[in-house]
């Protein structure tokens, strides 16, 4: 019997690890659970370069903070994590610098491409878009 287990087990651990969203191209953060949700941005924190590429959709409260000293507007989708003490922020720019964003704390969905660049010497993570949706948060 406790062999049984144990391979149950391990087949359940190999399904687990062989799900990992890294090697899709095609990521839906709206599809997870909180939980799911933090593991996965917090895998996209720490290891950015498994992301670059892929297309990636999210929900969360729009955010924007303002740099005068380089005059820059950086934008970003708050997203709820897995306990109350903590979100989740990814920025994301659009494709069409014409574009307006969104008020201050609205709810949107947005899809688009992780990729990266620089801002005074540090690399930068963000999604590139071509538009986002408003959603009810639901």
């Amino acid at each position: 019997m406790k062999k049984i287990i144990l391979v149950l087990l391990t087949l359940a651990m190999l399904s687990i690890t062989a799900c990992d969203n890294a090697d899709r191209d095609y990521i839906d953060l709206t599809a997870l659970s909180n939980i799911m949700v933090s593991a996965e941005v917090n895998k996209m924190t720490a290891k950015p370069e498994d992301y670059l590429g892929k297309t990636i959709r999210l929900a969360g409260t729009y955010y924007s903070v303002h740099y005068a000293e380089i005059d820059t507007t950086l934008h970003a989708v708050l997203i709820d994590g897995s306990d109350s003490c903590c979100q989740l922020i990814l920025e994301f720019k659009y494709a069409d610098d014409t574009m307006n964003y969104p008020d201050e704390m609205d709810l949107i969905e947005l899809t688009g491409v992780y990729g990266s660049y620089e801002l005074m010497g540090q690399t930068r993570y963000y999604l590139l878009v071509d538009s986002t949706l408003p959603t009810d948060g639901q």
